[in-house]
């Protein structure tokens, strides 16, 4: 074999194993892309239930929060000053 032969035999070997080596990088990225879209499909129920879930909880607590200055406004109401305040 010539050093031409050679090298032409190395070069087409590399553009071989390149080839094969860029076919199963997309491979895995495109098997990867698909996985995570058939996930996505698979739980969309349970993201969507999570997502009316996560606004329900949000009004139960901003109601919880207003929940202490209510209870200060009955706390401070005296049943018996009103009463009085009445009949004065």
């Amino acid at each position: 074999m010539t050093k031409a032969q050679q090298r032409d035999a190395l070069v087409k070997d590399y553009l071989l194993h390149k080839g094969f080596i860029r076919q199963r990088f997309e491979d895995k990225k495109l098997g990867d892309m698909s996985a995570q879209i058939e996930a996505a499909k698979l739980f969309q129920p349970i993201i969507g239930e999570t997502a009316a879930q996560r606004k329900d909880i949000q009004k139960v607590t901003r109601a919880i929060e207003q929940l202490p200055a209510q209870i200060a406004e009955e706390s401070n109401c005296n049943p018996i000053a009103q009463l009085f305040n009445r009949w004065l």
